[in-house]
């Protein structure tokens, strides 16, 4: 099933937000800013391409929304500081996927870490599904499937 396969890492996708930050001149991007984008990203593009998913990691539920923790791992040297452009390196280059992730950049930017936050732990969403199923243990998986379903329901016209 090599077609449902990721091409990115969550570090090429946080990577291509820094770089969206510094030439915006936004400088709030803590790592749970940077968390939260990436989910948003992934969650948009599964939508959007009927389940392709744009990372290869899996998301877990934790406290303060979904988290993919190698990315955790490490940007977590800066607490809630803005994180350095420079310091992902060696991350792969954003191909056709980059006008998709400037409109998703462009959509959530304006919004801090806790807003960003806030909007992960919607009642009916898949966040808080996962959470609740494993009481709030850091240790759910949220599925790929409940991420997409979600956001197929959220992007739809009202």
């Amino acid at each position: 099933m090599t077609e449902n396969k990721a091409k990115y890492e969550a570090r090429d996708i946080a990577k291509f937000f820094l770089i969206c930050a510094k030439r915006d001149g936004i400088k709030d991007m803590s790592p749970l800013k940077i968390q939260k984008l990436v989910y948003f990203a992934h969650g948009m593009y599964l939508a959007m391409t009927g389940g392709k998913p744009l990372i290869e990691e899996d998301v877990y539920a934790w406290t303060y929304g979904p988290v993919i923790k190698p990315l955790y791992r490490e940007l977590r040297v800066f607490g809630a500081d803005p994180v350095d452009i420079n310091f992902l390196d060696d991350t792969k280059q954003i191909g056709e996927e980059a006008e998709f992730l400037e409109k998703v950049w462009n959509v959530f930017k304006k919004y801090t870490s806790i807003q960003l936050s806030m909007m992960t732990h919607e009642k009916d969403g898949p966040w808080r599904k996962t959470y609740d199923e494993n009481h709030g243990a850091n240790t759910g998986i949220i599925s790929k499937q409940d991420i997409q379903e979600y956001f197929n329901k959220i992007s739809q016209p009202k």
